[in-house]
């Protein structure tokens, strides 16, 4: 099952959230104290993987409710989940068939119960502060935004808990030094209860360590003590010889294992470990392509030591673990320096190929610009109480410190298309901004695209930011960046203002979205060239409503959005700010075969783009 949206309620700091989307890879940003873990915590308990996490109605249910709710709390929801099954799930119903009228006798006679078997592709998932479960299917998307359409199962909801992912959490991870003293390393493994946490830490990183080693520190110590006396017999040095040597051996292979393994995850360098003992002290070693020699493990990089133990701790203690799993992962690396956070995010997409990830962090350098509708924004408002929110450009007050390491992000993005030479393309919004990744990747995987260089696209927030960016872009180069523009007014008016004085020099750099639309339309904004059904569909699903759908009208000179905005209007329906990203997600998670017309547009404006790139 992949988890596609989750809601949490009355769970610690969160009365209510929204609704929140999740990808194979879902970043929640937010300062300290705004909850991210207490979003992490309640999905973990939705279907814990280690079974020793239990809902503690104490310490887990709101506390300024407690005392008032206390009588009913067992009884309350926690957590809701939306999942879609990898292939349709078959549920079993019975249909009680009605009465037929005997033709000879005029009397009723009973029909067997019929059996039948309908296919479902999607499940909702409630728990409860008394452990209990809710399961509901669902039988295609349409029906996800319309409860009416749910259907609980009561008899047979254990077939779908059972195939339920398990959730698996990580959180604290201690750097291993390089040299560890064996006797003591023995000691804190038998009195790991009386420790304290950050030594605890310590001593789990120590423990995984010697599992993967595939020994314990007892037998490395042993294998190589030596006879304490001054005159030794021959079959005495051979016995030590040979001990030693066996250990040798065997710590040579664990080197080996550790290498192989570790280069399948971190892909930013190729590390070489070795494992040696000496006495009573067990070593780890590190060297590479660049630098050859064998250094100890905590004088090379904290990068490489935080992820080193990171790796072990979740490889070790998730054998066998993972499998149908969904990782969520604590404030990972918040320690690194930026370069390795970067190095970090970009691990995750390998980690995300088999299991979905969920993370926390308030840093901008794990957050993915190329990919801005991965992140969440967590926050705390005045009172104190978590909000989760998809809405990127949510307005309040307490939601800015949280949004701040997105904005970085796409700044510090910004900066590096200066350094490493990509092309950055100026658009007026977030949904410009998905709509274009998410074309320029439907062209690459087609070849239709071979781009020099990476094409970076920066939403700017509306027209009137347009100028103020493109001055902190431009660099000493004083290179203009291309400017991608609606036809709309206030697209054709900031236009005409930047030929006129900026972009005087450099007209063709300036490009608007009416020149790759294959018809009339009068004012035209960039989802004009996407698929206008799969648009459509996206509106009904995101803003239903009783008495009719909405259907774009090709015959009409009208764009898209002024065609929804007319028909919310009609229908009273209201369209809070960032409805347009709403339906710009919904339009790329969606899988299909773009048709010929539509790829025609694209491949006109990509053309174009590349042909600006070349006179650069």
């Amino acid at each position: 099952m992949k988890l596609i949206k989750f809601k949490v309620s009355n769970f610690k700091t969160i009365e209510e959230s929204e609704w929140i989307t999740t990808d194979d890879i879902t970043c929640l940003v937010g300062e300290n104290e705004s909850g991210k873990t207490n979003v992490l915590t309640a999905l973990l308990k939705l279907n814990p993987a280690d079974e020793k996490i239990k809902i503690d109605l104490l310490s887990d249910y709101p506390r300024h409710k407690y005392t008032e709710d206390r009588d009913v709390a067992d009884s309350k929801k926690f957590i809701e989940a939306i999942f879609k099954f990898d292939t349709p799930h078959g549920v079993k119903f019975t249909t009680k068939q009605d009465p037929i009228i005997n033709d000879e006798t005029g009397e009723e006679e009973q029909q067997p119960d019929k059996e039948e078997i309908k296919e479902y592709e999607y499940t909702k998932v409630e728990r409860y502060y008394n452990g209990e479960y809710k399961v509901f299917v669902i039988e295609n998307e349409e029906n996800i935004d319309n409860e009416d359409n749910y259907e609980e199962l009561i008899k047979t909801k254990e077939n779908v808990i059972n195939k339920l992912p398990k959730f698996v959490y990580y959180a604290s991870y201690a750097n291993l030094s390089s040299e560890l003293y064996l006797p003591n390393i023995i000691s804190d493994l038998d009195r790991y209860n009386d420790l304290s946490e950050k030594a605890k830490n310590k001593v789990k990183t120590l423990k995984v360590l010697f599992d993967f080693v595939n020994l314990s520190p007892e037998e490395i110590l042993d294998l190589g003590n030596e006879i304490q006396k001054t005159n030794k017999s021959e079959k005495e040095i051979e016995q030590e010889f040979e001990k030693k040597k066996e250990r040798e051996i065997m710590l040579d292979s664990a080197s080996s294992n550790m290498t192989r393994s570790f280069k399948e995850w971190w892909k930013q360098g190729n590390y070489r470990f070795k494992f040696s003992a000496d006495g009573d002290y067990f070593r780890i070693w590190v060297s590479d392509e660049i630098r050859p020699e064998n250094v100890e493990l905590e004088n090379r990089s904290s990068g490489l030591q935080w992820f080193f133990s990171f790796y072990l701790v979740f490889v070790t203690e998730s054998a066998g673990e993972h499998n149908n799993s969904i990782i969520l992962l604590d404030e990972p690396g918040h320690t690194l320096h930026p370069m390795a956070q970067k190095d970090l995010a970009i691990f995750f997409n390998s980690l995300a190929e088999k299991n979905q990830l969920l993370y926390t962090t308030h840093s901008p350098f794990l957050v993915d610009p190329m990919n801005i509708t991965r992140t969440k924004v967590v926050y705390a408002d005045e009172k104190g109480k978590t909000n989760i929110s998809d809405n990127l450009k949510i307005k309040k007050k307490a939601a800015q410190k949280s949004i701040y390491p997105i904005n970085s992000a796409i700044g510090i993005t910004i900066s590096d298309t200066m350094l490493i030479g990509s092309k950055p393309i100026i658009v007026e919004g977030i949904s410009d901004q998905i709509y274009l990744t998410y074309i320029k990747r439907q062209l690459m995987k087609l070849s239709d695209v071979q781009l020099e260089k990476e094409l970076v696209f920066m939403p700017v927030d509306g027209t009137k930011n347009i100028k103020p960016v493109v001055s902190i872009i431009t660099g000493k180069e004083e290179e203009l960046p291309i400017i991608l523009i609606d036809s709309d007014d206030a697209g054709n008016e900031k236009k005409k203002s930047l030929s006129k004085n900026l972009y005087k020099d450099n007209e063709e750099k300036l490009l608007s979205v009416i020149d790759f639309i294959h018809r009339e339309i009068e004012l035209p904004e960039i989802e004009d060239i996407m698929d206008e059904k799969v648009i459509e569909e996206a509106v009904n699903r995101e803003f239903h409503s009783e008495e009719e759908d909405f259907e774009y009208n090709k015959k009409s000179k009208k764009s898209i959005i002024e065609q929804i905005q007319e028909y919310a209007e009609s229908n009273n329906i209201n369209l809070e700010e960032g409805w347009k990203v709403k339906i710009a997600k919904k339009y790329v998670t969606k899988d299909r075969k773009e048709k010929d017309e539509i790829l025609s547009k694209w491949k006109s404006l990509f053309v174009k783009l590349q042909e600006i790139e070349n006179i650069d």
